[in-house]
């Protein structure tokens, strides 16, 4: 996991370093600086996500992407009953764009870092011994728990935005990640049960697919 974080990092530092070698990006600026997107899918992982585009005089744009997360579960796995997760975090990205903002269609690729820290409350039920009249028998007791997840790893998109009508920008992109996540609080082996791609307790290598709805300022 280490390895291949370090390799994609000198992959996006290297395409960084070769692009403005070459000047292949777009280096006019722009009078609308301003770009608040929303991000559809985001839902599927419990999350809000909204991205600020600054628009810069190089002809890149520096994308902060803050994330809210909230989920409630009464059905969860094996001893545990019920859960609720809150959670923060966000992506820090820098797009370059290889054609120029007057073009209406605009391919870029764009590289980034994320880091999300999720708050965890559950139910989980214990067996613990009793002992009525003289006989020792095993009754269930329900525990509430907490753990905390901390996932974080870089990104690397390509895509394409274009303006189907003034000021309103489609923007859709893919590429690839890689993800850490570990407990700094808790339960450490909490994540075994929460680690699909989807979830807060992924480690590993996955596909990114995104698709933004903004309005320019």
């Amino acid at each position: 996991m280490k390895n291949l974080s370090i390799l994609l990092m000198c992959m996006l530092v290297s395409i960084t370093a070769v692009a403005q070698e070459k000047t292949v990006f777009s280096a006019r600026e722009n009078t609308n600086k301003y770009v608040i997107s929303i991000v559809p899918q985001s839902t599927a992982e419990n999350a809000l996500r909204i991205d600020i585009d600054k628009r810069l005089q190089n002809g890149t744009t520096l994308i902060i992407a803050p994330r809210f997360y909230l989920s409630q579960s009464s059905s969860t796995w094996e001893d545990e009953s019920s859960s609720d997760m809150i959670g923060i975090g966000g992506e820090i990205f820098q797009k370059i764009r290889v054609n120029d903002l007057s073009k209406p269609v605009r391919a870029y690729f764009a590289y980034g870092i994320l880091y999300n820290f999720y708050h965890v409350s559950y139910t989980e039920t214990d067996w613990v011994q009793s002992s009525t009249i003289g006989v020792n028998t095993l009754v269930e007791q329900e525990n509430e728990k907490f753990v905390n997840i901390n996932k974080m790893g870089p990104s690397l998109n390509i895509g394409i935005e274009f303006e189907p009508i003034k000021r309103f920008v489609i923007d859709i992109g893919a590429g690839f990640g890689a993800r850490y996540a570990f407990v700094s609080q808790g339960d450490k082996t909490y994540i075994n049960n929460h680690s699909g791609i989807l979830n807060m307790g992924y480690t590993g290598v996955l596909p990114l697919g995104v698709a933004k709805l903004g309005i320019v300022f």
